[in-house]
Parts: structure tokens; sequence; C-alpha cells
């Protein structure tokens, strides 16, 4: 079963395997992650990830 919600404006889905390379792309990038402690490797992203 497959859980998701949609507004006009956003969808709310679970991960799949196809999201982890654009969010450790995302977590890379230093301009993205200036107000956080640093950026994240490939490993560390996919294990952010994997949590959520």
């Amino acid at each position: 079963m497959t859980l998701e919600r949609r507004t006009a404006r956003l969808l709310m889905r679970q991960w799949t395997e196809a999201d982890l390379e654009p969010f450790a792309e995302l977590n890379a990038d230093p301009e993205v992650m200036e107000y956080f402690p640093g950026t994240l490797t490939r490993e560390a992203s996919d294990a952010l990830a994997a949590r959520a």
C-alpha cells in the first residue's frame, strides 16, 4: 500500500531509491548546507534518508 498526501502545491510520499542521488547532491552543496554544521558525504546522506 502506497501512502500519499497531495495538495495543490505539495506531494508527500515515501522515499524511493531514485530520491537518493538528488538528495545527496543537495546535502553536498555548501550553499544549501550553509546553516548546518557541514556538507554530507553520499554515505551520510543515504544514512539520513534511511532514518527519515
